[in-house]
């Protein structure tokens, strides 16, 4: 183990066990031995791997690939705001997996209908990128090259 993962596991343990310690302070005083005695047995999970983060900071950043702020409140409903977390979801996995998302989403959108359900695996953005983004369904306007069909008018 090199001595920067030992220093990091080291400041981890301490940061850890200080939570640790002012949640049990705390709670004692409350009398609530409910849920946070668990999560802490959980949260060791950092210590035991260097590579696991304390925070899902990271995580949620990757996920906020739409700037949304208050536009959360355009998506008009619970089911719009779900699928508009479904796509970014979708996008934030593209990036992770190096796939180009457009390619990923035409190819997608144009499969779902002839792909068996049973399948429907095989098209999440990792197995897609092994199985088909070698040669992806194009769109009807792929021939154009990439310039926009409002440019020709």
């Amino acid at each position: 183990m090199s001595s920067n993962v030992v220093l990091t596991q080291s400041l981890r343990c301490r940061e850890f066990w200080g939570y640790h310690l002012w949640y049990q302070a705390d709670n004692n005083r409350e009398g609530n031995h409910g849920w946070g005695s668990r999560l802490f047995r959980y949260l060791g999970v950092c210590l035991d791997d260097p590579e696991v983060s304390i925070n899902t900071n990271h995580l949620e950043r990757a996920l906020r690939v739409i700037p949304m702020e208050k536009n959360w409140l355009f998506s008009w409903t619970e089911l719009g705001a779900k699928h508009v977390g479904i796509v970014q979801s979708l996008l934030a996995t593209c990036r992770l997996y190096d796939i180009n998302p457009y390619d990923y989403f035409v190819d997608v959108l144009q499969r779902v209908g002839q792909h068996p359900a049973s399948l429907v695996h095989q098209l999440t953005p990792r197995i897609w990128k092994q199985m088909f983004a070698e040669n992806p369904l194009r769109s009807d306007l792929h021939h154009l090259g990439g310039r926009h069909t409002c440019d020709a008018a």
